[in-house]
């Protein structure tokens, strides 16, 4: 009869680091394919304004740079990346698009893609890229965002997505009762996780098999394609999502970024 070995509380010996010490890790970045193109991503500067116009023409000009896709390109699909997390009545009004279509909400919202015969020129090709910004008020705090005397996502009507309440024993009572209370307003700063391989998306459609093979860095892989599936009206069998070495996540992995659908 089997024993289970005891893995809790022990101090396990490590088997991957000679791998990764003599350089046989493999990240995204290492995925070389013939014919590989890469892709970059123009963001807005802007936490809040209306797209007034996207001129790529200079960028297009450029030698190398293959194309350059908005959201126009994708108009007739249906992008609106859904949530991972539990489907409350509410968060539909505020899904986004891979690309930012009349206006951008927030600084670094994906504006355009720019497609070039290698990383370097994609890269330089975004500063060929001219857009036209109609700056609006931005909406930096809670309170700012809860009078709703800017609206982010107009057509929702608020800036609240949703309002539900959660009951847990007799709280009026609680503090009533309570030997001492306290008034105070707490902020959850800024956080943005920073993992030593940045975020990297690599996609291989075989036209012939109408197959497409993804590598990328990712928690989850079979949400992903689950999502991706829909967007791209393509069957889940269709698709296969590699996880290779990652390094580190921090919670920047666990989401569907417009990235995935883009590359």
């Amino acid at each position: 009869m089997a024993t289970r070995e005891k893995i809790v509380g022990q101090s396990p010996v490590r088997v991957e680091d000679e791998r990764f010490l003599t350089g046989g890790a493999e990240f995204v970045g290492d995925v070389v394919l013939d014919g590989l193109t890469h892709a970059s991503i123009l963001r807005s500067p802007h936490p809040h304004a209306r797209i007034v116009e996207i001129d790529p023409s200079a960028a297009l000009a450029m030698p190398g740079v293959i194309a350059v896709c908005t959201y126009a390109d994708f108009a007739d699909m249906a992008t609106e990346i859904p949530l991972r997390l539990a489907p409350i009545a509410g968060f539909e009004r505020f899904l986004q698009h891979p690309l930012a279509n009349d206006k951008v909400r927030y600084v670094g919202e994906p504006v355009a893609v720019v497609i070039a015969e290698n990383a370097y020129l994609a890269e330089d090709a975004l500063s060929a890229m001219a857009v036209e910004y109609d700056l609006l008020a931005p909406v930096v705090s809670m309170e700012d965002s809860k009078s709703d005397k800017t609206l982010v996502n107009e057509p929702a009507g608020t800036n609240v997505a949703v309002n539900y309440t959660v009951d847990h024993g007799d709280v009026d009572a609680a503090f009533a009762d309570a030997a001492y209370t306290r008034r105070e307003t707490f902020y959850c700063h800024r956080h943005g996780a920073v993992p030593m391989e940045t975020r990297g998306f690599v996609a291989r459609y075989d036209k012939s098999a109408e197959f497409l093979t993804v590598w990328g860095g990712t928690k989850g892989n079979f949400f992903n394609r689950r999502i991706l599936s829909g967007m791209l009206d393509m069957p889940e069998e269709k698709m296969d999502f590699i996880e290779l070495d990652v390094g580190g996540g921090f919670g920047s992995r666990g989401e569907f970024y417009p990235e995935d659908f883009l590359i």
